[in-house]
């Protein structure tokens, strides 16, 4: 006889923080997940004659479900949908054949196609004696930032790209790969306050804009290192003062081991654990520079640049160019703040990756966004003034030119830091505006012509770029000698967490039976 065992199953939290923790089109409308590749497994232990389901939720009519299981002891492994499960859940029969795919033995593995809909992974062990061990990870693809449901305030708002389109309520991947990301503000007024912000380290009128994106580096012997990047302007918006913060996190598996030694700056060592237990895994590198201070209107260009050093590893460089500060409108040259090498003598090739085909190993997305939120450390802010326009462009290495995402979304998927009332008006072509009012996390449109040149959207941002796309990229290349100051402006470091979107959500069922209490 079958009980469901009381558990919860849950992804294991990932505590990442800090300063405040693309150009060809490669390929549309992706049928298939193209890689081999699936999140770190979640272990669970089934006593005998016990069952645990895992809700997994489809949220296209052209899904596909991606898993593999392992135990120590033979057991059933079952993808059923909601009916096929609510049968089997109100039954006392061990029969698991009513399903989309059942197997027995110490490991299985499923692909399969679904509609929209709720769907159940169900692991039974049907040993009279014996508990086993299960190991289990799985993926839905299209990864869609929806897949946890609609998203609620707060949230990071901005634009982001996660290689999606919303075709008749269908998600359509696409996958880019760039070597540089852009993203452009024009704020005509920025005021955010949060009374309880001093509880993180994080100040009062703090805010970010955050400009990030993964950057993948594949090695000669074909594996893959994934890295967060983000270049994020930290505001402290009742002093008018700005400071630039970046930061990268190893993505490549839960551990995330950075050091001094495998990330390196000319700004010296910056490379700390995330809370006050030196001794643990996760790390994280940040640097910061000292106070500007800034005037509105304010208008910000940042910038993602990366290149492969043969034999070193890879270089990302954090820019920032200044097109406006108040009255001042000569546009400023790029500032290279942060050059950082990520060392790996075999890397071959790098790249910043978007794709809603895919996740991370960690199972965080391959998206870029440029977003408004909390100052660090998973702050979540109210805004009181907000009023801004944003854009968010990918170097196209076809054209040699910025170029508009195929899509957007009105909030972004990675960051923890976050914003409850703004606001997200779609101009098209890569640009939004910003101001307060009820959140909307939203799929905002394709973008009509993915080809065309960020400067001749940013016409609608009443600022021009210095100089050609092409000039612009040849800045990019290039290492600047300024690095900018030494040091973390406030003293304090921004702390952002990776949000790991792939959820095992905690099934609890009322039984006929007994339930099993591991206490027992």
């Amino acid at each position: 006889m079958k009980e469901p065992l009381l558990v919860l199953a849950s992804l294991a939290a990932i505590s990442l923080l800090c300063a405040a923790p693309i150009s060809s089109l490669l390929g549309t409308a992706l049928s298939r997940y193209s890689e081999d590749k699936l999140p770190e497994a979640q272990s669970i232990t089934l006593p005998p004659g016990y069952f645990v389901p895992v809700e997994v939720n489809s949220l296209s009519n052209s899904t596909w479900i991606d898993y593999d299981v392992q135990s120590n002891l033979s057991i059933s492994t079952a993808l059923m949908n909601s009916n096929q499960f609510n049968i089997f859940n109100n039954s006392q029969s061990d029969d698991m054949s009513n399903s989309i795919n059942n197997q027995k033995g110490t490991s299985a593995q499923g692909d399969f196609r679904v509609s929209f809909g709720p769907y159940f992974l169900v692991f039974y062990n049907y040993q009279q004696s014996g508990t086993a061990n299960v190991s289990f990870t799985y993926l839905t693809y299209p990864f869609t930032p929806f897949v946890a449901g609609p998203i609620v305030p707060p949230a990071p708002t901005g634009l982001a790209s996660f290689g999606l389109y919303n075709i008749s309520g269908n998600a359509v991947p696409y996958a880019i790969e760039t070597p540089s990301i852009m993203g452009a503000a024009n704020i005509t007024s920025i005021q955010a306050y949060n009374v309880s912000a001093p509880a993180v380290n994080d100040t009062v009128s703090g805010a970010t804009l955050q400009l990030n994106a993964v950057v993948v580096a594949k090695n000669a012997n074909g594996s893959e290192q994934d890295y967060w990047i983000q270049n994020t302007p930290d505001f402290v918006t009742n002093a008018s003062q700005i400071s630039y913060n970046d930061n990268v996190w190893n993505n490549t598996d839960l551990s995330g081991f950075l050091s001094n030694q495998t990330v390196t700056s000319p700004n010296g060592p910056s490379v700390f654990p995330t809370g006050d237990n030196q001794t643990q895994a996760q790390y994280f590198y940040a640097y910061g520079t000292n106070n500007y201070t800034y005037v509105e209107p304010f208008d910000i260009d940042l910038y993602l640049n990366e290149s492969v050093l043969s034999g070193k590893g890879v270089l990302v460089q954090m820019g920032v160019q200044i097109l406006r500060n108040g009255t001042v409108v000569s546009p400023a040259a790029v500032f290279w703040y942060d050059n950082i090498t990520i060392s790996d003598p075999s890397v071959q090739s790098a790249y910043y990756y978007i794709d809603g085909n895919d996740s991370t190993p960690i199972g965080s997305y391959y998206d870029a966004e440029l977003v408004f939120g909390g100052e660090g450390n998973l702050e979540e802010t109210n805004f009181t003034q907000m009023n801004s326009t944003l854009g968010l462009y990918y170097l196209n290495t076809s054209s040699d030119a910025l170029s508009p995402f195929p899509s957007y979304y009105s909030f972004g998927g990675d960051t923890g830091e976050a914003a409850d009332n703004l606001h997200v008006n779609y101009f098209g072509n890569g640009t939004a505006e910003l101001v307060l009012g009820k959140p909307n996390y939203v799929y905002l449109n394709a973008v009509s012509n993915a080809t065309s040149t960020a400067s001749s959207t940013r016409s609608l941002m009443t600022t021009t770029t210095s100089g050609s796309s092409s000039q612009i990229v040849s800045t990019m290349s290039s290492v600047s000698s300024n690095t900018g100051a030494s040091g973390i402006s406030n003293d304090y470091f921004l702390i952002l967490i990776p949000v790991v979107v792939i959820m095992l959500f905690a099934i609890l069922f009322v039984s006929r039976r007994k339930k099993f209490d591991p206490g027992n």
